[in-house]
Order: C-alpha cells, then sequence, then structure tokens
C-alpha cells in the first residue's frame, strides 16, 4: 500500500546560528593558587587535557562509559578541542543526558556544541554547570551550533569539577564536542573565529556565518551531476556520509541546490512517542550506525501507517 506525505524539508548547508556568553560569580572557596611560571602553565594544560581525555557519564544513575573517552587536539598555547564517539541516546545505557568533567581556569572559555550522526533529528540541549553544581547555562542547539561560558574569576584562578551536560529527548546519534579556549592567548583554530573558511581538524570542520559544518574528506567524490533523483532513505543518507571518516558530514554528494527529488521506501518500524506526541518512522539502513533511518512526525500516527507501508516525501532542496 503506497501513502504520500507532501514533507517540506530544507536541506541547507549554511544556516546561522547566534554564539551566547554567560558569566557567573565564584566561589572564592574554591580557587586553586595562581600559575607563576611557564612550568606551571604546562602543568595546568597537561591538567585540563587529562580530564578532558575522562569518559562521559551517563547521568541517569551516573554511570561511566567506558567506551566514550574524550579525544584532545592541542592547538598549543592552552587551546583545546575534544570530541568522543557517537553517543546513542535513550538506546541501551543511555538515557537523555550525557555529561563530561571539566577542569577550568578564570577568563578561559567553554564552547561546546553537538553534531548530528543521522540525517534527521530535532534540536539537542547543552548545559554547564559549574564547581559549586549550580547550573549557569542552559541551551537548546542545532547541530553545529555552538555556546559560549566564560569562566568567572581571575586569570590562572583553577576551578575543579565543572560539568558539560549533553541531551536528547529523541532516539538520536550525535557526536559530543567542545573547544577550550585560553582567553589570554588567541586561538585561531577555535572556531568561530575571524577566520572565514579554517580547516584545522582531519574531519574538515569549516565555519560560515557562527556555525560549524563537516565537509566531505574527499572533495573528489562531491558530483553534482547526478541525474538520480528517486531515492531511499538509505540513499539519502550516503549522500552525507563520509566514507573516509565513517562519519555524517553537512555536504551532499550529488545533489545540489533547487533538485527536486522523491524519496520512496517502505516503513520497516513504526514507533509512537506519547511523552512528546511524536511518531517514529524508521527504514532500513545498510549501516551499523545507525541501524535504521528515523523521521519523527507530530502527533499520532501509527493507526494511518503500518510497517510494509510504502512512503514517498517530498523535500525541497
Amino acid at each position: 500500500m503506497r501513502k504520500t506525505i507532501l514533507w517540506i524539508a530544507i536541506f541547507t548547508l549554511l544556516l546561522i546560528s547566534p554564539i551566547t556568553s554567560l558569566a557567573q560569580s565564584k566561589n572564592p572557596g574554591d580557587i586553586v593558587p595562581s600559575i607563576k611560571s611557564a612550568q606551571e602553565e604546562v602543568t595546568s594544560t597537561n591538567t585540563i587535557i587529562r580530564v578532558l581525555g575522562k569518559v562521559l557519564i551517563n547521568v541517569a544513575g551516573n554511570i561511566r562509559l567506558s567506551n566514550h573517552p574524550g579525544y584532545v587536539t592541542n592547538f598549543g598555547s592552552g587551546n583545546l578541542y575534544v570530541t568522543h564517539p557517537n553517543v546513542k541516546f535513550n538506546t541501551g545505557s543511555i538515557n537523555t543526558q550525557v555529561k563530561k568533567e571539566v577542569t577550568a581556569y578564570g577568563q578561559d572559555v567553554l564552547r561546546p556544541f553537538m553534531q548530528k550522526n543521522q540525517l534527521f533529528v530535532g534540536n539537542a540541549q547543552i548545559l554547564v554547570f559549574n564547581h559549586n553544581g549550580s547550573k549557569v547555562l542552559d541551551r537548546s542547539v542545532a547541530s553545529g551550533r555552538t555556546v559560549d561560558y566564560k569562566i568567572p574569576g581571575g586569570y590562572n584562578t583553577r576551578y575543579n569539577g565543572y560539568h558539560i551536560y549533553y541531551g536528547s529527548n529523541n532516539k538520536e546519534n550525535w557526536y559530543t564536542r567542545m573547544y577550550y579556549i585560553n582567553n589570554g592567548q588567541p586561538c585561531t583554530q577555535c572556531i568561530p573565529s575571524s577566520l572565514e573558511d579554517p580547516h584545522p581538524l582531519n574531519e574538515n570542520l569549516v565555519l560560515k556565518n557562527d556555525r560549524i559544518y563537516i565537509k566531505q574528506s574527499n572533495l573528489d567524490s562531491v558530483d553534482l551531476k547526478s541525474n538520480k533523483k528517486d531515492l531511499t532513505m538509505n540513499d539519502i543518507f550516503n549522500e552525507f556520509y563520509d566514507n573516509n571518516t565513517k562519519k555524517l558530514t553537512n555536504q551532499t554528494r550529488t545533489l545540489d541546490a533547487e533538485d527536486e527529488v522523491s524519496i520512496n521506501d517502505v516503513i520497516a518500524g513504526l514507533k509512537y512517542n506519547s511523552e512528546y506526541d511524536y511518531t517514529e518512522f524508521q527504514f532500513k539502513s545498510e549501516h551499523s550506525t545507525p541501524n535504521y533511518h528515523s523521521i519523527m512526525f507530530q502527533g499520532n500516527l501509527s493507526s494511518r501507517y503500518s510497517p510494509g507501508d510504502s512512503l514517498n516525501l517530498l523535500p525541497r532542496l
């Protein structure tokens, strides 16, 4: 049985989002003595790196996720970048939130962000809790949108026990990432920056209009002359998939702006979430991550559609 939804989706590669900067008064009781030498500065950076390298923690149950360590890139001068393996929220042992421990110094900047690892996702959530356990930042974020939090206090005043919370209420795949910026030193690699198109990492992260995107690592794989416009959900996934990095990017390989396409696929699974009032449509995937592709539609559609039905989506690029 074939059913059709006129579904308007805009696959935009260049979106705009603001950067937020907040500040919070410090608690003098958690001050660590100031750094007074270059050797101590190196030691402080090593301490930050050691903590950033720790695994993520599932907030529910406070369970350490041993397969989600932090991978740290050191740009020098105390400027760092950390990323973790794909987080499958609300799946298996992972619930709606994971958290990351951070040791931070006064006036330095935490710049967390999340990037999707599946085709269609909603907004995620980023929170920052200070060394006293008080929430100092709470933002709903789209994929690639960064938020800034400046650590209060004097330069080189160390605070232990900051935590970044990353979350999603849906069954979604996200990468959790963060820049740690030494505010006493410039960091041109810690995008957003004044550079139009920096390429600081192997992942081809780039900045456009204050939002971070991932380009295909092999630009020879990009061919916008393809005439194939009748696609499955797996075809759409492969449009954004990087075969070298095994990750989803923000750059299509054959589709271009203004292309007219038709997505035709068979529903493999259907789930209604009564708490948030949406229906998840699942489609076959040829990848292990994700093991199916999904789209969420508002409301309970489980009485109108069933596994085995053909669904036709008409997106606008």
